[in-house]
């Protein structure tokens, strides 16, 4: 059984700690699972990368790595690399979508699943995923259901029906990123990243 993923907030504080802007735990999440769904060698270097680092190269040397507490931080988000990693490839649907817990406001919860969503096709993107090429099938099907929950209508208000309704677009986000990465790595379409 897989591990329980860092904490929404934790991950939250660490991005912001790190000073990445623009980012919530949310799109990070979802960034990472849609490589890792879709790329078969994947490092936690690669994503950090590829992914939240834009551009920057991380070793020994680099700014981000030479600060003590920046070390600690991304110790947070190698927890959250590995543990998302165990749980996508578990088969034993573990797998959880990092977002924030019944507390939050709906609103801010559905908000936050679209980012999760776009985050994922992106993550795909990154990875050398041609979605466009998926025209029919049921991948196709369900990577054009991802694309519409990336793009709801956010101004919902806090009701017994919109939270079953929130909940049940969640879970098929969920079991929708497991398909896509039982579709990409059982068929032998997941890509293998080239580092230029």
């Amino acid at each position: 059984m897989s591990q329980a993923l860092v904490e929404f907030k934790t991950v939250d504080h660490v991005l912001q700690a790190l000073g990445v802007e623009g980012m919530s735990a949310a799109d990070v999440h979802g960034l990472l699972i849609g490589m890792l769904a879709s790329q078969s060698n994947l490092t936690c270097k690669l994503w950090l990368e590829k992914a939240i680092f834009t551009g920057a190269h991380l070793d020994a040397e680099s700014d981000l790595f030479s600060n003590i507490m920046a070390k600690e931080q991304l110790k947070q988000l190698e927890a959250l690399f590995k543990v998302s990693w165990e749980q996508l490839s578990a088969g034993d649907f573990t797998f959880a979508l990092l977002l924030p817990d019944g507390n939050a406001a709906l609103t801010e919860r559905a908000s936050l699943l679209c980012a999760w969503t776009q985050g994922f096709l992106t993550g795909l993107h990154l990875s050398g995923v041609n979605i466009a090429k998926y025209k029919e099938g049921e991948l196709a099907t369900t990577l054009k259901d991802l694309a519409e929950v990336a793009q709801l209508d956010l101004a919902i208000e806090d009701s017994n029906e919109n939270e079953a309704a929130y909940t049940e677009i969640a879970e098929y986000v969920r079991m929708a990123a497991l398909f896509v990465h039982s579709e990409l790595a059982g068929s032998g379409q997941a890509t293998q990243m080239t580092v230029h």
